[in-house]
């Protein structure tokens, strides 16, 4: 889908032209949202979207091998990814600030390749994975922030104690589920 690519350079292009003329700023005011208006309006909103236009049968079929994709996927790239960017800049930033970055970077969205994949005909079950695997991915990508963030509540140089870790995660992961049945 060469339309995203477009997309992309037009909305860089703008942001960049926009930044030194005052009168483009009503078209980049979107830049300026506050990230928590982010975080609890529209991504909620994203993410009920796409489960409720999921195949509930399919999913069901598919669903461990969308929680193994999502958990060891997401985990694996915001490892990969916080140790790159550490190996890069060590110097200014220690690893735990790096898996913050990694963490938010790892999320994947499937919607070109999904609808891609609608157009050639492939297997539903393929679609659902793909599907599934991302907006689990997204609770995936939350819970593992807010680890981090819990894992380092007094600065990144002091890391919380292992246990009280072990705790947030399931706070967030068995709780939020058990909140959201």
């Amino acid at each position: 889908a060469p339309y995203t690519i477009v997309m992309f350079v037009v909305g860089f292009g703008a942001g960049a032209l926009g930044a030194p003329w005052k009168d483009w700023k009503e078209y980049t005011a979107i830049t300026e949202i506050d990230p928590d208006a982010f975080l609890f309006i529209f991504l909620p909103i994203l993410i009920f979207e796409s489960a409720f236009n999921i195949h509930v049968f399919t999913f069901t079929l598919v669903f461990w091998q969308c929680c193994l994709l999502a958990v060891v996927g997401l985990t694996f790239a915001a490892f990969m990814t916080g140790g790159i960017i550490f190996a890069y800049y060590s110097s200014e930033m220690n690893f735990v600030a790096c898996l913050f970055f990694g963490a938010i970077l790892s999320a994947t969205d499937p919607v070109a390749v999904v609808a891609l994949l609608k157009d050639l005909g492939a297997s539903p079950k393929i679609s659902t994975i793909i599907e599934g695997e991302s907006l689990l991915n997204d609770g995936v990508a939350i819970v593992f922030f807010n680890v981090l963030i819990e894992a380092v509540p007094f600065g990144i140089s002091k890391v919380a104690p292992w246990w009280q870790v072990i705790l947030t995660l399931l706070r967030f992961s068995i709780g939020g589920a058990l909140v959201g049945l």
